[in-house]
């Protein structure tokens, strides 16, 4: 009698807090349980954790309603919103080609075409934390190490060998064929924009640059000079670029979530790269397309 009357009251008790949930009870058969509230569509692309996943239907949505008010109080009243995507940190390599020219100025007459290379180098992607401007900005710093091949049509004085009533060297100006063979290391610090799109997060980033000449010669008929050393063959004893050049890095581009990544790249050199003043002023400018993989 003393086990009939206390199951009575469990089960009493049991539809008691179901009802005050807002659900229906349930029926036991056996050693299954039916429930005939509506399957739940719990989005677990959330921050649950393992442990709250394992969670009844019913739990689990009281647990990300919860997380929601904590994480997104504003908007967490709002059944279409969902609790801030959580973003980690990266680490990828980028690879691709580029288009290099120069930026010419006081040097009449003379011209710089795009010639080819390749960039490659490695990357870390550091997100703003798990507040909500993390949800959209992160600093990417990266080292790169491009090769730049750029074709010129350069105007040179070329002396007679007399002289003028002033003194000065007379003789003519005249067109010449020239490529500069350039390697650099380039170290941007990208701030970077992001927001998801589809299975990604499209993104455009602005960074300061910094650059160093570890490699330069120059091709002139067949005959090479030096461009970051000193030249001992061609009586320089000064070389003829600045080994550093600070410039404007950008890009625009797309994050996959599967860690594929694609960008398009342009820099924008701020520094005269000749050495010598007085003969005009050459800047970098350059095209990268950046195919790379973050893990």
């Amino acid at each position: 009698m003393k086990k009939i009357v206390l199951s009575a009251l469990l089960a009493f008790n049991v539809a008691a807090l179901l009802s005050a949930q807002g659900e229906d009870p349930v029926i036991l058969q056996s050693d299954n349980v039916v429930s005939s509230a509506p399957e739940s569509n719990v989005d677990d692309a959330t921050v649950l954790s393992d442990a709250d996943k394992s969670l009844p239907d019913s739990l689990r949505q009281q647990r990300e309603f919860q997380l929601m008010r904590s994480l997104n109080p504003k908007d967490s009243l709002l059944e279409d919103k969902k609790v801030p995507e959580k973003r980690f940190i990266t680490i990828g390599f980028t690879v691709g080609p580029t288009f290099s020219t120069y930026g010419l100025a006081g040097m009449d007459g003379s011209t710089a075409g795009w010639g080819p290379g390749v960039q490659l180098g490695i990357n870390c992607d550091l997100p703003f934390g798990q507040k909500p401007v993390g949800q959209y900005f992160s600093i990417q710093p990266e080292l790169l190490f491009a090769y730049r091949h750029v074709p010129m049509e350069l105007v040179g004085f070329f002396p007679d060998g007399g002289h003028d009533m002033e003194g000065e060297p007379t003789g003519t100006y005249e067109k010449y064929d020239a490529t500069d063979d350039v390697i650099y290391m380039n170290v941007p610090i990208n701030v970077k924009a992001s927001a998801r799109y589809k299975k990604g997060r499209a993104f455009v980033s602005l960074a300061p640059m910094i650059s160093l000449g570890l490699y330069g010669n120059r091709t002139v008929d067949g005959l090479s000079t030096l461009l970051f050393q000193s030249d001992a063959d061609a009586h320089r004893e000064e070389p003829m670029y600045n080994n550093v050049d600070f410039s404007l890095y950008s890009r625009l581009g797309y994050d996959c979530d599967k860690g594929l990544a694609v960008s398009l790249g342009f820099q924008m050199g701020f520094i005269d790269m000749q050495k010598a003043s007085g003969e005009g002023v050459i800047k970098n400018r350059s095209l990268s397309l950046n195919v790379g993989y973050n893990f």
